[in-house]
């Protein structure tokens, strides 16, 4: 249990590259105008994902009773519904964001974020690829396999930092926008990746009636 409950706050403490530790590097290579430019980006983004985000404390419980009832089909069935609910809602914002930036920007924040709107779009785009996997890091955690949920997040972690400094030395702030769309595409992909490995060494069935 301990090295259940280090490998979950280790990963936990991770997702702060993706966050403020982004805010850091940003203000590190551009200053403080485009870091505060990132910034609200970067909220709007996240602001985007937390109504998903926040249902994932209720996945964990539900995902766990299954693995453990040994209801594995019905444990992936789960994870794939609310993985495409979830990343289908997400997908209908970013549609909007998309077309509506400067509004969203000049009406709720000021005049002044406007020109955040084009890094905003790619934020809000690698949150709509996160909610897309939403489910699946709690299913690799709630079946037992939480250092390898650890291990993802670490390996993508030390990909991200040095792609974030490339693309904002080389393309500016929008590069704050590229390297989290990459990172977040090459998590889901591994996370799907591993998912398929755990489904297909784990026998699917839907377990009778207890007599």
């Amino acid at each position: 249990i301990w090295r259940f409950c280090w490998s979950t706050n280790f990963n936990m403490t991770l997702t702060l590259a993706f966050t403020h530790v982004g805010t850091l590097v940003v203000g590190w290579f551009l200053g403080p105008t485009d870091a505060a430019l990132y910034r609200i980006a970067r909220q709007v983004g996240a602001a985007i994902a937390k109504p998903a985000k926040l249902a994932t404390p209720a996945l964990y419980p539900e995902l766990a009773r299954l693995w453990a009832s040994g209801s594995t089909q019905n444990l992936y069935r789960l994870a794939l519904r609310v993985g495409l609910a979830a990343g289908a809602v997400a997908s209908v914002l970013l549609f909007l964001v998309g077309f509506a930036d400067e509004f969203i920007l000049g009406t709720v924040i000021g005049p002044d974020f406007i020109p955040a709107g084009p890094v905003m779009f790619w934020l809000v785009t690698a949150s709509v690829i996160s909610i897309w996997g939403l489910p699946l890091e709690p299913l690799l955690i709630s079946t037992g396999r939480a250092s390898t949920a650890l291990s993802i997040r670490a390996a993508i972690t030390l990909i991200y930092l040095p792609t974030l400094m490339f693309a904002l030395h080389n393309v500016g702030l929008m590069g704050a926008g590229y390297a989290p769309v990459a990172a977040q595409i090459v998590m889901l992909g591994t996370q799907i990746f591993f998912v398929l490995r755990l489904r297909a060494t784990t026998p699917l069935n839907i377990p009778g009636p207890a007599h």
